[in-house]
C-alpha cells in the first residue's frame, strides 16, 4: 500500500507499491495503479492516471481518470475526463466528460460539463452538469 498523505506526485515520480507502474504516454505522462496496488491519501498529479486497484482518498488530476472494471476508486476526484467500467464511490468534479461503461456503478454526487451512460450502467446519486468555462 502507497501512503500518500501530503505528497505531490510529478511525472518522474513512481508507483511505490508491488506491481505499481509508471508509464510514459503521448500527452504528457500517466500513472497506472496495477491490480495489486492501492493507492491511499492525497494525489496532486498533472499527467492522467489509470487505476485497476485501488484509489482512496483525494485526486486532483490535470488530466484524465480511468477506474478499470475490476477496480475501486473511493475518491473525492477533481480531472479533465472521467471514465468508470469499476466501482467509483465519492464525489467527482469533472471538467469536461464523464462517462460510465455498462459495467461501471457510481454512488455520488457528480458535477460534469457532458455526460454519456452506456446501458447497464449504475449512477446513484446527484448530477449537476454546467457549461465547460473558455480557458
Amino acid at each position: 500500500m502507497v501512503d500518500t498523505e501530503g505528497i505531490m506526485a510529478t511525472e518522474e515520480a513512481t508507483g511505490h507499491g508491488r506491481g505499481a507502474k509508471n508509464r510514459a504516454e503521448p500527452a504528457g505522462g500517466g500513472i497506472t495503479l496495477g491490480p495489486d496496488d492501492q493507492l491511499v491519501g492525497k494525489l496532486v498529479y498533472h499527467g492522467d492516471v489509470r487505476v485497476q486497484g485501488l484509489l482512496e482518498g483525494e485526486a486532483t488530476l490535470g488530466g484524465d481518470c480511468t477506474v478499470d472494471a475490476d477496480a475501486t476508486a473511493k475518491v473525492r476526484l477533481e480531472s479533465r475526463n472521467l471514465t468508470v467500467r469499476g466501482n467509483f464511490e465519492g464525489e467527482a468534479a469533472v471538467r469536461e466528460r464523464l462517462q460510465v461503461s455498462g459495467s461501471g456503478i457510481i454512488n455520488g454526487n457528480v458535477r460534469v460539463a457532458r455526460l454519456v451512460i452506456e446501458d447497464g450502467a449504475v449512477l446513484n446519486g446527484n448530477v449537476t452538469m454546467e457549461r465547460p468555462t473558455s480557458a
